[in-house]
């Protein structure tokens, strides 16, 4: 494995000038641009990578195995971590050879701004999640020299765990038709990915085809406060009240069972509701009534995103790999299963 001595004399530069770049603090050191990308081309053309043990070494209390971090977006998608995290857990023990844990918070769309990325210092590797389309684009330039696994995206640069976001709008979609539902609304949020927007356009083209048609579809704030005023807000149309809801998120849905109990509409008997499944599925089942989801596999995309960077790290595959999950529509008592 090629040393910070041998970069330096690849790249033409000092040795302390490396590792001032590869430890992330060339901003604040002054180095140019230029200067850190002909490091990062050295550490990329002569294969580098961190000595992490040495570091754990120096701090006696660093435990042993790879550490691995995980990015994830301080946004509406925070509580969402407990779930990941849980499937990623499970897929370490299950390894058995143990590893740390690194959480990085980060800003959704201010991905570039997290340093630690590429100082190539902190962690041998990297699950990033809930990347909005800015920090895909950085990505795909970026060039990382760590192994790197997307979750819930695709890169043309990297590896990848996602679910097929039309066919989550889909399944929603037939339920509803199978019930025999005839005007259909939409509860949103705002797009902080693209496959959001799929996922109400797939569904909105099933509904259609099936002669469902499709009213209001709202944008509000992705929490459950949003959802109960949103819904509240559509009830106070009586003429255009839907027979059926499909929510972007749990936390919506659960807001908008609040404001149907409110405003005293019987579900399923008036109004039904399906949810994208991305919340705890004890609060799915214990809501009032219980709520019908397209369930999204977080754990076993933890799972996934975990044994695809064994692999990479192993060498046994190289970039970009995307693997996609099955998604299963789980019937509450919201929309009944026939």
């Amino acid at each position: 494995m090629a040393t910070i001595k041998e970069l330096a004399a690849y790249a033409g530069l000092s040795p302390s000038t490396v590792s001032i770049v590869l430890g992330g603090k060339a901003e604040e050191r002054g180095i140019p641009q230029a200067t850190c990308a002909r490091v990062l081309e050295a550490a990329r053309v002569l294969g580098y990578r961190p000595n992490l043990s040495a570091r754990r070494l120096r701090d006696p209390k660093a435990g042993g195995g790879m550490t691995i971090a995980v990015f994830w977006a301080e946004d509406f998608r925070a509580p969402m971590m407990v779930r990941f995290l849980r499937g990623l857990r499970r897929a370490i023990e299950t390894q058995g050879k143990g590893a740390e844990l690194l959480i990085h918070p980060y800003t959704c769309g201010k991905l570039r701004e997290e340093r630690s990325l590429i100082s190539l210092s902190a962690f041998n590797a990297a699950i990033i999640c809930n990347a909005s389309a800015e920090d895909l684009d950085w990505l795909e330039q970026a060039r990382l020299m760590l192994p790197v696994v997307l979750y819930n995206r695709q890169s043309r640069r990297y590896c990848g765990v996602q679910v097929d976001d039309a066919r989550v709008g889909a399944l929603a979609a037939e339920q509803f038709a199978a019930h025999h539902c005839r005007r259909a609304a939409v509860l949103g949020a705002d797009s902080v990915f693209p496959g959001m927007a799929l996922r109400r356009e797939r569904f909105a083209d099933i509904c259609r085809q099936r002669g469902i048609a499709v009213g209001p579809q709202l944008s509000t704030e992705n929490s459950m406060a949003g959802g109960c005023a949103a819904v509240e807000a559509l009830l106070s149309d009586p003429a255009g009240r839907p027979d059926c809801l499909f929510c972007d998120s749990d936390a919506l849905a659960l807001g908008a069972l609040r404001g149907l109990h409110r405003r005293g509409i019987r579900l399923p008997e008036e109004l039904k509701i399906i949810s994208v499944g991305n919340g705890d599925r004890e609060a799915q089942q214990y809501a009032w009534p219980s709520l019908s989801v397209v369930s999204i596999p977080m754990e076993q995309m933890a799972v996934e995103c975990f044994q695809l960077l064994l692999r990479l790290i192993a060498g046994e595959i190289a970039p970009p790999l995307t693997l996609q999950m099955e998604t299963d529509y789980l019937p509450g008592e919201s929309c009944p299963a026939l």
